[in-house]
C-alpha cells in the first residue's frame, strides 16, 4: 500500500527509475545486493517513521550494511508525522 501512495503522490501510473518493495524488514538482507548494484546513483528509503521501531532499524542497517551509504537518502522526514508513507495521503497522524 505505501508504494501505491508513493504513486498517488504526483498522478502517477508508474515509477521513475527501479523499484524494490520490501514486504518485510525481514528482507533487507536480500535488497542489499540490488541497493548496492552501482548503476544506482541514489537509493530513497521510504521505510516506517521514526516512532516505529523496525523502519528505523530497517534504516539503520542499509545505511551501515551498504558497500556506498552516501547514495542513501532516508525519505522519512517527508511524512515524519505519520506512521508511515501510507497514511500521509490519508491524513492519519502519529
Amino acid at each position: 500500500m505505501d508504494f501505491l501512495s508513493y504513486l498517488s503522490q504526483d498522478k502517477s501510473t508508474q515509477p521513475i527509475g527501479a523499484v524494490l518493495v520490501l514486504n518485510s524488514t525481514n528482507l533487507l538482507q536480500r535488497a542489499l545486493p540490488y541497493t548496492d548494484d552501482p548503476c544506482f546513483k541514489e537509493v530513497r528509503l521510504y521505510l516506517d517513521s521514526d516512532d516505529d521501531d523496525a523502519g528505523t532499524a530497517a534504516t539503520r542497517k542499509l545505511f551501515e550494511s551498504a558497500q556506498t551509504p552516501s547514495k542513501f537518502v532516508d525519505m522519512r522526514s517527508f511524512y515524519e508525522e505519520y506512521d508511515d508513507l501510507n497514511a500521509w495521503p490519508l491524513g492519519q497522524k502519529v
